[in-house]
């Protein structure tokens, strides 16, 4: 089967092109030549300007039909295979570098309202990531990044986007407690609510991965993203970095949005309730009108590291810095901190109790 495939070429000496966090540019890793996105949106405009004459080159793949689903497309640089799979839109050449864009992923319904563009390169991801696990005090000793960290990818993952209003009615049973004392007793009041609560709540932008390949709970990790940063979709964001088309689509996408969405709004019902010493929720009803959804790509770094013959998957928020993942925590060093905060608990309540007995 045929396949569309793009790359993004520099016409100054005719290297590969990647997006550069950077200079939020595109930058060629040979001259340095640095091609601002929105002259090259202009450029493509330009109905009498050929493809090649600024870059673009557009070749065929090779589809291979085996029970990995793997895809394999030749490289036009150098004539290596580039594997990907059914839901790969973007690659790199392992052999020659090259940034693979593959269009027919990107078209029609897989076409991307948005996309937020990587802030951190990949050697500062690098950096940052040497710098969390320095923080962690329980950490194996010998866990580092030199030593375990076996790859590390730039990846666009993608999400639907929720953009609803919601109404919502809830009641509580809520206390107020005062306690005093007299010269016989020591007192403690106890006043009964039934409070009642009425509020609106507008969500924008709400996001849930589109993927069935990433753990949902170590992205979620990685929230809040900045939507402000967000631009429209374009294929130039992708030269240099691995993004995938969404398996997960927006109707079965759309229970976890309604989750989400309906948690927060209870939340922050729930957050007016001010003044009382305890809250219990009896009930409660959200209602969504105007819901709205896109689809966009946003920028994460996934990292793989093996420690004693365990694989350890680590994530990075390529917009924040923010990381999620669990760590290979040192035996010795739990039971040392352990100790530590249980001699500091048993010292405070000791103190306590010296205090009160006087």
């Amino acid at each position: 089967m045929a396949t569309n495939v793009s790359q993004y070429k520099c016409p100054n000496c005719g290297a590969s092109i990647p997006f550069d966090p950077g200079t939020q540019k595109l930058k060629c890793a040979h001259c340095g030549t640095e091609y601002d996105i929105e002259t090259l949106q202009s450029m493509q405009a330009e109905e009498n300007i050929e493809t090649d004459s600024f870059g673009w080159q557009e070749y065929t793949s090779q589809t291979m039909d085996n029970d990995s689903g793997q895809i394999v497309y030749v490289c036009p640089s150098c004539g290596g295979e580039v594997i990907g799979d059914k839901t790969t839109s973007s690659c790199q050449c392992p052999y020659c570098g090259n940034n693979v864009i593959v269009e027919d992923k990107l078209k029609d319904i897989y076409k991307p309202d948005l996309v937020i563009p990587f802030k951190y390169t990949k050697e500062q991801a690098k950096q940052e990531f040497s710098k969390y696990l320095k923080s962690k005090k329980l950490l194996a000793r010998d866990f580092s990044f030199e030593k375990v960290v076996d790859k590390i990818n730039g990846l666009y993952v993608p999400y639907w986007l929720f953009d609803c209003d919601c109404s919502c009615q809830a009641r509580f049973n809520a206390t107020r407690m005062r306690a005093y004392s007299t010269a016989d007793y020591d007192i403690e009041e106890i006043d009964h609510y039934l409070v009642y609560r009425d509020g609106n709540v507008s969500f924008s932008h709400v996001p849930v991965d589109g993927s069935d390949n990433l753990p949902a709970e170590l992205l979620e990790a990685l929230e809040p993203f900045d939507f402000s940063k967000a631009v429209d979709f374009n294929t130039a964001y992708l030269a240099g970095y691995l993004s995938n088309q969404y398996d997960v689509d927006s109707d079965s996408a759309i229970k976890r949005a309604n989750e989400r969405i309906k948690n927060s709004t209870t939340e922050a019902i729930s957050a007016t309730l001010i003044g009382y010493t305890t809250v219990f929720p009896l009930s409660s009803n959200v209602r969504f009108d105007n819901g709205k959804v896109s689809y966009a790509l946003l920028p994460i770094y996934i990292f793989s590291a093996k420690y004693n013959g365990k694989v350890y998957n680590f994530a990075m928020n390529g917009q924040t810095g923010k990381f999620s993942g669990n760590l290979p925590a040192d035996p010795k060093r739990t039971i040392s901190y352990g100790f530590i905060i249980f001699l500091a608990i048993t010292i405070v309540m000791f103190i306590i109790l010296m205090i009160t007995q006087r």
